[in-house]
């Protein structure tokens, strides 16, 4: 029993890492980007502003930082909350969201 178990868990990690890879991938081909909004900002702002999200970087080096971040549970920092990482805004949530399930 154990042997099988280990076998699900260890067929699982290709298929996460293809489904991280799909989205990772798909998201950045569509168009706009997280700082597209109505104001068009200044170009040393802007330059800054992908500087600091590694989006200056080229596509499979932004893939590459995504992943190892990720494995560490680092998911980032957040675009619509200044002082909060995703990470912290996610065990926010959590203590809720296992309440009510």
């Amino acid at each position: 029993m154990f042997g099988y178990a280990m076998r699900r868990v260890l067929s699982a990690v290709p298929i996460a890492l293809l489904a991280v890879t799909a989205c990772f991938f798909i998201l950045r081909l569509a168009p706009g980007g997280p700082f597209d909004t109505g104001r068009q900002l200044p170009p040393d702002t802007m330059a800054n502003l992908r500087a600091h999200y590694n989006l200056d970087e080229p596509l499979i080096s932004q893939y590459f930082i995504y992943v190892t971040r990720l494995l560490q549970g680092d998911l980032g920092p957040s675009m619509v909350f200044d002082d909060f990482s995703v990470s912290e805004i996610l065990s926010i949530g959590l203590p809720f969201t296992m309440m009510l399930g």
